[in-house]
């Protein structure tokens, strides 16, 4: 797993660690598993980033649309109900996966 320069994981919870630990066969797998933002950078107001309970996972990488869908269902497939991962900026320069810890009470 990599970490993009200037990329801040301090604060990140262990449920996120925890998910990129789960993921990462998979990830290494599309060729590269490169965290993009953790409590850095700009988000929407309100996000999960800022409270440790998200990271941004490089997926412009993967060349072919129909892979990338796939990846993002086998995210979703491993990590359960208690998270949330959707592709973002899909085919724009910053796509990325956004994934979060949001139990559903």
């Amino acid at each position: 797993m990599n970490v993009k320069e200037g990329v801040d994981l301090n604060g990140i919870r262990p449920e996120i660690l925890r998910a990129c630990a789960d993921i990462h066969s998979l990830m290494e797998a599309t060729g590269q598993f490169t965290i993009t933002a953790g409590l850095d950078g700009k988000h929407k107001v309100g996000s999960l980033h800022y409270v440790g309970k998200a990271v941004d996972i490089r997926s412009k990488h993967i060349e072919d649309p129909a892979m990338k869908k796939r990846v993002l269902s086998e995210i979703k497939n491993i990590l359960g109900k208690d998270y949330d991962c959707i592709l973002e900026c899909e085919g724009e320069p910053n796509e990325h996966y956004h994934l979060e810890w949001d139990p559903k009470v």
